[in-house]
């Protein structure tokens, strides 16, 4: 099955009078909450068709970032 994640970026770069540039950004990531399943177990017995790795929740980040 296709995995339909929604990844979101904003930055906005700000130039210093040195002509040095500063970056802020934001980050958001699995913007939707997908839980879709990235792995599953196919071996035979209790475990068949168990998921074993689940798409992360909604994360958010932010940071600065210095171009000299």
């Amino acid at each position: 099955d296709d995995i339909m994640i929604f990844d979101v970026r904003a930055e906005k770069y700000f130039t210093l009078p040195n002509s040095d540039r500063v970056g802020l950004f934001f980050d958001v990531y699995n913007l939707a909450n997908s839980d879709a399943y990235q792995n599953i177990t196919w071996n035979s017995g209790g475990s068949f068709e168990r998921p074993s790795t689940i798409v992360p929740p909604t994360i958010a980040r932010f940071g600065l970032k210095f171009d000299w």
